[in-house]
């Protein structure tokens, strides 16, 4: 076990964490047990009730005074670093040894700004919600082009100085802040690397109500987002979903709907549904192979079905926001995620 250095450390490891201690205890147990060299631990509560225990004399904590979100915990963390490499990783992710160090050995070869890990498929949640997101988020990750700027900073690694010129996260996004981090760093041209082979466990636990109301939220914020580089040349707009996903999302309630015409007997609807289904199918079919391999066939089926779920929450997220923005004139997100980061 290698104990933090707060004195000189070459990396600084910063922990977001809001209402979860009982994971906070296991992430930092598994960064002392996982990572090697110089490092220090930043722990940022954002206003947690009651406030988080860190009995660690080693680790440096942080308490927000109101819950400010992930974006400005990570940026009090960071200003308080002396790291040369910030780390950023949320509560609920179990470091990997092979994961810190293909991250650190990767930023320390001067050719990369900054680099992503990703979400190992195993998980220690055994319901079908929590399971299923966790398989949805690292299937699509394995997917994803490794020099993509569509981020995911729960387990996330950038270099002082290339953050500090980005500005930092931007607050007043309460949720998307990583996206927008992303798309900064294409418009600066640094270069980033997502780590294929960086894997650390994802230990988020979702109920339905939960899954949905997040998939609903992360629409909401991506519509605003998507306004808000609507003018500028940007490679990652579907932010890392592709054509798929996009049509997935918008042909959703026409799904939908078809299906429920074809229960009361129309057949102009039943052949609708059908070709929609079918188009469900070869879009999610290396998705629902994914689940198969993992779980099997009855989970696969049931992914399924999440999935096409999902994908209506996510249009009727995407037309709030853009609603908001023209509407209602609402450019920024005034809600929060759930109990924790």
């Amino acid at each position: 076990m290698n104990s933090p250095d707060k004195k000189n450390p070459d990396v600084s490891i910063i922990i977001p964490v809001h209402n979860r201690e009982e994971l906070l205890g296991q992430c930092i147990d598994q960064i002392k047990q996982t990572a090697s060299g110089s490092y220090e631990i930043i722990v940022v509560d954002d206003h947690s009730q009651p406030p988080v225990a860190v009995s660690e004399p080693n680790v440096k904590t942080i308490f927000l005074e109101q819950n400010s979100g992930p974006a400005a915990a990570r940026n009090q963390g960071a200003a308080l670093a002396y790291g040369d490499i910030l780390f950023f990783i949320d509560s609920d992710i179990m470091l990997t040894a092979a994961a810190y160090r293909a991250m650190m050995e990767t930023l320390k070869q001067n050719k990369y700004g900054a680099v992503q890990g990703m979400f190992s498929p195993d998980i220690p949640c055994r319901n079908f919600c929590s399971r299923y997101k966790n398989y949805y988020w690292s299937y699509n990750q394995q997917q994803m082009d490794p020099h993509s700027y569509s981020l995911c900073t729960a387990l996330f690694a950038i270099k002082k100085d290339v953050f500090t010129d980005a500005g930092r996260f931007n607050e007043s996004s309460l949720i998307g802040e990583d996206r927008e981090m992303g798309f900064t760093l294409q418009q600066k041209k640094i270069k980033i690397l997502q780590i294929k082979d960086a894997k650390g466990i994802h230990c988020k636990n979702f109920n339905f109500h939960q899954l949905i109301l997040y998939h609903f939220q992360s629409a909401v914020a991506t519509a605003l987002f998507l306004l808000q580089i609507r003018n500028e040349p940007v490679q990652d707009r579907t932010a890392g979903g592709g054509w798929r996903q996009t049509a997935g999302i918008i042909l959703s309630p026409v799904f939908i709907i078809s299906i429920a015409g074809a229960f009361i007997s129309l057949e102009k609807f039943f052949i609708l549904a059908a070709g929609l289904f079918l188009f469900y199918i070869w879009i999610t079919a290396g998705f629902v192979r994914f689940c198969q391999k993992q779980e099997g066939s009855l989970f696969a089926a049931a992914a399924f079905l999440m999935y096409v779920v999902e994908e209506a929450t996510a249009f009727l997220g995407l037309c709030w926001g853009f609603l908001r923005h023209y509407i209602f004139q609402k450019k920024q997100l005034d809600f929060r995620f759930g109990k924790g980061l």
